[in-house]
C-alpha cells in the first residue's frame, strides 16, 4: 500500500503566456520535470512561468522554473543529470531518461535548460523556451 506524500504544488503563471511549439512537446517537458520534482520533494513543488524581456533576441521567450524542497544534488553532479540513463540515486523508481528528454526537446526549439540548487533546498530546473506573441 502506498501513501500520499502530501506535497503542496504551487503554480504561478501569466495566463496570457503561451509556448510557441507543439502541445505534446510542452506536456512531455513539464510532465517530466513535475514528476521528477514530486518524486524528490519533501513537501513542496513550485512551478513558475514568466515572460522574458527580449535581450537582443528576435523572438519572445518565457522562463519556466520547477523547484522542489527535496535533498537536492551537489553542484558537481548537476550536468550529469542530463545524461541519458544517468541516475545519481536509485532509491526512487525511474529510468534516468526524463531529464535527457527534457534537454533534447528544449534544445530542439532553440531553448536552454539548466539545473541548479533551488531556494527551497532541492533541485531547480530552469528552462528558456520560445513564447507566442499576443
Amino acid at each position: 500500500m502506498t501513501r500520499s506524500k502530501g506535497i503542496l504544488f504551487d503554480l504561478s503563471c501569466d495566463e496570457a503566456l503561451r509556448f510557441d511549439g507543439e502541445k505534446e512537446d510542452f506536456d512531455e517537458v513539464l510532465g517530466n520535470l513535475i514528476d521528477n520534482a514530486g518524486k524528490w520533494a519533501e513537501s513542496r513543488v513550485m512551478v513558475t512561468a514568466t515572460a522574458l524581456e527580449s535581450e537582443g533576441e528576435n523572438r519572445s521567450l518565457m522562463e519556466i522554473l520547477v523547484e522542489d524542497d527535496g535533498p537536492g544534488v551537489p553542484d558537481s553532479d548537476l550536468d550529469a543529470l542530463f545524461e541519458r540513463g544517468r541516475r545519481l540515486d536509485e532509491r526512487v523508481p525511474g529510468t534516468g531518461l526524463g531529464l535527457a528528454i527534457v534537454r533534447d526537446i528544449v534544445e530542439m526549439y532553440g531553448g536552454q535548460a539548466r539545473l541548479e540548487r533551488s531556494e527551497l533546498g532541492g533541485l531547480a530546473a530552469i528552462l528558456r523556451l520560445p513564447a507566442k506573441e499576443y
